[in-house]
């Protein structure tokens, strides 16, 4: 008996890219980013000298089916 529910062909395909790098002067930044529902990356910022970067979900969670690269 298998207890899995099959997908139900509404599922979402994710990509999250992201790359932080160090300026000469030692200043982090955000130098590539690409993202896909069901993620979104809000503004970046910087506290006390280090890279704040909130990664969210704004849909209901990750579902069975859905996918995130």
């Amino acid at each position: 008996m298998n207890s899995l529910l099959p997908v139900s062909g509404s599922a979402l395909s994710g990509h999250l890219d992201l790359r932080c790098e160090v300026r000469a002067d030692g200043v982090p930044f955000i130098s590539r980013q690409g993202f896909r529902a069901p993620v979104h990356l809000s503004k970046s910022h910087l506290d006390q000298g280090h890279l704040v970067q909130s990664i969210v979900n704004p849909t209901a969670g990750f579902f069975d089916g859905d996918q995130l690269e």
